[in-house]
């Protein structure tokens, strides 16, 4: 198994999106793909766990994780639901974004269910000044329960993202990457805005492991396009580590 796997981040917004889940995993039906689902947590939460992995089950996927922004004053009983869905997922990874206002009262209280339910809780910081803060607050907890999540698009360049990434790679357990040209989505491989080939390089070398997630914020594309460039960066990622090793 490779040790970074390639994961296709896939906009579930509401529950209407939610209804068309399966319809959408029907198309990577016999691909194998890890997915994770991009939401919110208002619409999480109002889903049973069956709503939210059943589909992955019957089409023979996996769900990585499941990402949303922070909510200031989290419900324990919420998060612990939440929770209870990563514990059935094959990826077990629950990703807050900017969670930058988050309470160390807060954090511990997500630390102490997620322990319980064996689920990663990974921040995700919005800007370097957050990330600093972020990785702080990671330091001061024990286990891997508690990591971190980083997104190429919060950094101008690969070089820019790549020397962020370097100082935190040892709690860094998922990231985020696109690619554009002209403002448009465009393939992950091809150099343009960003140069994937050689941050794909630089994290093969430094032994990252870790979700590696395909996820264009700036644009919607097709699900199948979004398949065939994981296809394509599996293959990649496969030629890089029988190599590095």
């Amino acid at each position: 198994m490779l040790r970074i796997i390639p994961v296709a981040g896939l906009a579930v917004l509401s529950e209407a999106d939610f209804e068309e889940l399966d319809r959408r995993l029907s198309l990577m039906e016999g691909t194998g793909a890890w997915i994770q689902i991009v939401t919110t947590w208002n619409t999480l939460v109002a889903e049973s766990v069956g709503e939210v992995v059943d589909a992955f089950y019957d089409r023979n996927l996996y769900l990585a994780s499941l990402r949303f922004g922070y909510v200031a004053g989290i419900d324990v009983e919420d998060f612990e639901k939440i929770c209870m869905i990563a514990d059935e997922s094959a990826g077990r990874t629950i990703i807050i974004l900017r969670p930058g206002e988050i309470s160390s009262e807060e954090l511990e209280q997500m630390y102490d269910v997620a322990a319980t339910y064996k689920v990663k809780v990974l921040l995700e910081p919005g800007n370097p000044s957050e990330l600093r803060r972020v990785s702080r607050a990671i330091g001061s907890f024990a286990g891997g329960v508690i990591g971190l999540s980083m997104t190429e698009e919060d950094y101008p360049s690969t070089n820019s993202f790549a020397e962020a990434l370097r100082s935190n790679l040892q709690i860094t357990r998922n990231l985020n990457i696109s690619n554009y040209e002209e403002g448009r989505p465009a393939s992950i491989l091809i150099p343009s805005q960003y140069n994937n080939p050689k941050l794909l390089r630089f994290l093969v070398k430094q032994r990252f492991e870790g979700f590696l997630t395909l996820f264009y914020g700036r644009g919607s594309v097709d699900d199948a396009w979004l398949i065939r460039q994981i296809l394509s960066l599996k293959e990649q990622l496969a030629l890089l580590e029988e190599r590095e090793d």
